[in-house]
């Protein structure tokens, strides 16, 4: 019969340090089952996005000659404000963005939809994008619910876009349906 090997002169000798490293080791798993949870939510969550329409172009009539330049907070109320740009963005740079934040817009309507639960339709945002891509004016409109028009004006005005090509500004028009249209 084997004789069983001592592990006691060992431990009182390692003792210390074999405890550190387990308190690491189970401290390093604990971390890694954590980010693997949070990055499949973060999966989960994009797959629940809403489906966006492409940008837009804004059509002539809702760009009537006038000074240029954005009033630096979301409007919501009235009639659309009359920007003129000369500057552009691609359809891909908008995209890219909307995808980034875009999910700030359904926030918006899943905290507003709790209380309003018929709550549906297509919210219409209206951007003037700046030269250097900060968001300088927002209209909202397409739902008539306060509360929902105003969050999701505030959230756009926090969305940078890339600089503007070749002009001073842009206007960016972004349609969300949101609910079971």
């Amino acid at each position: 019969m084997r004789e069983r090997p001592s592990f006691g002169p060992a431990l009182r000798r390692y003792g210390p340090w074999s405890l550190g490293i387990a308190v690491v080791a189970i401290g390093l798993a604990a971390y890694f089952d954590l980010r693997a949870r949070v990055d499949a939510l973060e999966a989960q969550a994009a797959d629940t996005v809403p489906e966006l329409a492409p940008p837009t172009a804004v059509p002539d009539a809702w760009t009537p000659a006038a000074a240029p330049g954005g009033s630096g907070m979301a409007a919501t109320q009235g009639p659309p404000p009359a920007w003129t740009c000369s500057g552009g963005l691609s359809d891909d740079e908008v995209r890219a963005v909307t995808g980034r934040h875009g999910r700030a817009v359904l926030r918006c309507y899943e905290q507003r939809a709790l209380q309003v639960p018929q709550l549906r339709g297509t919210l219409r945002v209206r951007l003037r994008v700046a030269a250097g891509g900060a968001v300088a004016g927002a209209y909202v409109s397409g739902i008539e619910d306060p509360p929902l028009v105003s969050c999701v004006g505030h959230a756009v005005m926090a969305w940078r876009f890339p600089p503007v090509h070749d002009g001073d500004c842009a206007v960016v028009e972004l349609p969300f349906a949101l609910g079971d249209d």
